[in-house]
């Protein structure tokens, strides 16, 4: 299976978005074939960034390095993109969480499909950003070299009276229309390798900041990923409950592995054991 698109959400319909809110929520279908997940998160009167992190079912998503675009000055605001390599399977709840205030928020997520035991990512050096006043017109954007599949997308902040449409060879998926401004996302249509165009279409000139992208397959995914088991050794003080919060110190995982202990006896109180558990990786690009 080659990289694809399996299903879009937007977090909020109609003409209002998240306001006065720590956070907001929403879900993606992924299925069992998803390997990626992106989020594009817009600020719609604001180019400050409200956003304090981005969780997908639980697993905290990476800001990408490149992929922030601002508008300053007029009509302000701000699109950001978020990204997940290996996230969980099935349909899984989108959380932004915001600063507390009255600027109105909108996001998309989107699940993504690759070849099984794939690394997916965003290509980094071939984002392209569309910043500050101008007219919108789709951007060539490269997953890089050697060529191989990539797919791409793009989401923008607009202070169109009326938005963007979709560009040639690129699909809507959604979009949110407050009044003065609002925000679009689109992928390509069908994915593709070197350079092609994404994005949307207006010969109008005005407040814009739009993130252009392409999300790749990078190698073969190791066997100490996420979804596989190692058996490992822990030492440590272990509570007398059969179930404790394991922390593997010195290792990259990005969430608390939470264990269930077998064991033969009972162990007291805050004593000092070491004990050998089978771990699976949940989230995280640590190993065990």
């Amino acid at each position: 299976m080659a990289i694809g698109f399996i299903a879009s959400t937007e977090s909020h319909t109609g003409t209002s978005g998240s306001s006065n809110q720590a956070s907001f929520s929403f879900s993606v279908a992924g299925g069992a074939t998803i390997q990626g997940a992106l989020v594009f998160v817009m600020n719609l009167d604001s180019a400050t960034n409200n956003t304090t992190s981005v969780t997908y079912g639980g697993v905290n998503m990476t800001l990408s390095t490149n992929g922030v675009a601002a508008d300053t000055a007029g009509e302000v605001g701000r699109c950001s993109a978020w990204y997940l390599d290996a996230p969980p399977t099935g349909t899984q709840t989108v959380v932004v969480n915001r600063n507390n205030n009255a600027q109105v928020m909108y996001a998309v997520g989107i699940a993504i499909s690759a070849t099984a035991g794939k690394l997916t990512e965003i290509y980094e050096p071939g984002v392209v950003l569309l910043q500050a006043d101008g007219t919108i017109a789709p951007q060539y954007v490269t997953g890089g070299t050697p060529a191989a599949a990539s797919m791409c997308f793009a989401g923008g902040m607009f202070g169109h009276q009326t938005l963007p449409s979709a560009g040639a060879s690129s699909t809507l998926l959604q979009s949110m229309d407050i009044g003065a401004q609002g925000a679009v996302v689109v992928r390509e249509t069908t994915a593709g390798t070197g350079s092609r165009a994404v994005g949307m279409s207006s010969g109008t000139s005005d407040d814009r900041a739009v993130v252009h992208l392409a999300i790749r397959e990078n190698g073969n995914r190791p066997t100490n990923d996420p979804g596989t088991t190692r058996d490992v050794r822990i030492s440590g003080q272990i509570a007398s409950s059969l179930a404790t919060d394991v922390r593997i110190i010195g290792q990259s995982l990005t969430s608390v592995a939470r264990i269930s202990l077998a064991s033969t006896g009972t162990p007291s109180s805050r004593t000092q054991h070491s004990i050998k558990v089978r771990a699976r990786i949940q989230s995280g690009t640590g190993k065990l």
